[in-house]
């Protein structure tokens, strides 16, 4: 979407991840950059300490700026995303 290209599932997969991100610890993905700012300087999805590597992973491939490296299904992002989450680490 972010070239122009008709929007698809996969766009619908990075919007739910950044609602995830921010119900987890209160902040967007990219702080105050939009989707095309953080794309542009190369930012990277903070790493939230609550959740597990995997958790994590599952989260980053649903956020990834590249529609082909996304997460195929939500099914599949809500799997990576149910891990058990490390005790007493917080969220952010």
């Amino acid at each position: 979407m972010l070239k122009g290209e008709e929007a698809d599932r996969r766009d619908d997969i990075y919007s739910f991840a950044c609602v995830i991100y921010e119900m987890l610890c209160g902040e967007r993905p990219f702080g105050e950059l939009t989707a095309l700012e953080a794309r542009q300087a190369g930012a990277r999805v903070a790493v939230l300490q609550r959740l597990s590597r995997g958790q994590n992973a599952a989260l980053g491939r649903a956020l990834a700026f590249e529609r082909a490296a996304r997460t195929a299904s939500v099914e599949k992002l809500v799997e990576g995303c149910r891990r058990t989450p490390r005790r007493g680490a917080r969220w952010c």
